[in-house]
C-alpha cells in the first residue's frame, strides 16, 4: 500500500529499552481486520493455531481488511479448469503493468501470503518476496537474485490463492471506529472458528493442554519440541497482536473523544497481556534460550504458564467490556443526536 501512494503514518515506539519507527499501515491492518483482537487453539498442538488468516472466516477477514484501506479487490482461487494457470498468469501480468504488486498465498512453503513484484517469461517465472525464499526446507526450484528477490518457476501448483489489489475507493481513515470495534467485538467475542476453540474458549483449551502431564512424560524429545514450538510461537504471537492492539485502539481513540476513556483502558489492558506473555516465556529461560524446550517437560513450569495466561484471560475479558461500553456509548449518543 505505500508502495502504490498510500500515506501510511510512521509511530515513534519506545519498547525493550530502544527506539522504534513503527508503521502505522500494519497496525491499522491488523485491527481493522480482526487479526489483532483474535485468538485460537485448537487442542493437539497445532501449528496452526498461529495463522492470523484464521482468526474469523478467512474471506470476511480479507474483506475487512481491504475495506480498511480502501482498496476494491479480487480473490482468486482454484476451480480446476484447465486453462486456468493461463488466466492466473494473464491477471498477474495485468496488475504487474499497472504497477501494482500481487498478493499470493504459497508460491514458496506454506500456504501464507507472499508477495508478487514482477514475472518473466509471460509469467511462467514469478519474482518476489516470500517468508520461506531462503529456507532449505522449501528452496527446491527456488533462485534468489541478486537483489534479494525470490525467482520461480513452476509456480502454480504450489500457489492456493491470488488476491489482485483494485481501485481506490476511499481514504484508509474514513471507516467508522464504531464499524470497526464491532467487527472487532464479533471477532472477540466468538467461541469457535472452523472446528477450533476461539477467544475465551482458546485460553481455557490452552491452558488445558499445558495441564496435561501424561503428554509430556511420554513425549520424546522431537515430539516435545513440537510441543514446545507450537506454544511458543503462540506466546509472541499473542504479545504482538495485544501491543498492536494497544496502539490501534489509541490511535482511534484520539479521534472519538467520546470513546476515549474506554479505549485507553482496553488498551492499557491489552499491553498488559503483552508484558505477561514476556513473563511466560521467563519462565522457561527467556525468549532466547534455547534449551527452553527441554523445561516445557517440568510440570511445575507448566503450571506457572497456565496460570499466567489464566491472568492474561482475564485481562482480555476485561478489555472487551471496555469496547463494548465505548461501542454502546457511541451508540447512544449516535441515537439521541448529541
Amino acid at each position: 500500500l505505500r508502495y502504490i501512494g498510500e500515506d501510511y503514518t510512521w509511530l515513534p515506539l519506545y519498547e525493550h529499552g530502544r527506539e522504534w519507527r513503527l508503521n502505522y499501515g500494519n497496525v491499522h491492518l491488523l485491527g481493522a481486520s480482526g487479526m489483532a483482537f483474535g485468538l485460537l487453539w485448537e487442542e493437539g498442538w497445532k501449528s496452526s493455531n498461529v495463522d492470523h488468516m484464521f482468526t474469523a472466516d478467512p474471506h470476511i477477514v480479507i474483506a475487512k481488511a481491504f475495506e480498511a484501506a480502501g482498496y476494491q479487490y479480487e480473490l482468486v482461487t482454484k476451480t480446476g479448469d484447465e486453462a486456468e494457470e493461463a488466466v492466473w498468469r494473464q491477471k498477474i501480468m495485468d496488475s504487474i503493468c499497472r504497477g501494482v504488486p500481487v498478493l499470493a498465498f504459497g508460491v514458496i512453503g506454506p500456504p501464507l501470503c507472499c508477495l508478487i513484484t514482477g514475472y518473466q517469461n509471460h509469467g511462467e517465472a514469478l519474482i518476489g518476496w516470500n517468508c520461506f525464499q531462503d529456507d532449505p526446507a522449501w528452496s527446491h526450484g527456488v533462485e534468489i537474485m541478486e537483489e534479494g528477490y525470490f525467482r520461480k518457476e513452476n509456480w502454480f501448483g504450489d500457489t492456493w490463492n491470488l488476491v489482485l489489489i483494485g481501485q481506490k475507493v476511499a481514504d484508509y481513515t474514513d471507516v467508522p471506529a464504531s464499524q470497526i470495534l464491532s467487527w472487532a467485538l464479533t471477532v472477540i467475542q466468538q467461541t469457535e472458528v472452523m472446528g477450533r476453540p476461539a477467544g475465551q474458549k482458546a485460553f481455557e483449551a490452552w491452558q488445558r493442554d499445558l495441564l496435561k502431564d501424561d503428554d509430556f512424560i511420554e513425549a520424546d524429545d522431537a515430539t516435545l519440541q513440537r510441543y514446545h514450538l507450537t506454544h511458543h510461537i503462540l506466546v509472541g504471537h499473542l504479545a504482538e497482536c495485544r501491543a498492536w492492539a494497544n496502539v490501534f485502539l489509541l490511535q482511534l481513540a484520539k479521534n472519538e473523544p467520546e470513546m476515549k476513556d474506554h479505549l485507553t483502558q482496553a488498551s492499557q489492558l491489552y499491553m498488559r497481556i503483552h508484558d505477561l506473555m514476556w513473563d511466560v516465556w521467563a519462565v522457561l529461560g527467556g525468549l532466547w534460550n534455547k534449551d527452553a524446550w527441554r523445561l516445557f517437560r517440568d510440570g511445575d513450569a507448566r503450571r506457572k504458564i497456565a496460570d499466567i495466561i489464566g491472568q492474561a484471560q482475564v485481562l482480555d475479558r476485561q478489555a472487551t467490556e471496555h469496547i463494548q461500553q465505548a461501542v454502546q456509548q457511541q451508540e447512544r449518543r449516535l441515537s439521541t443526536g448529541s
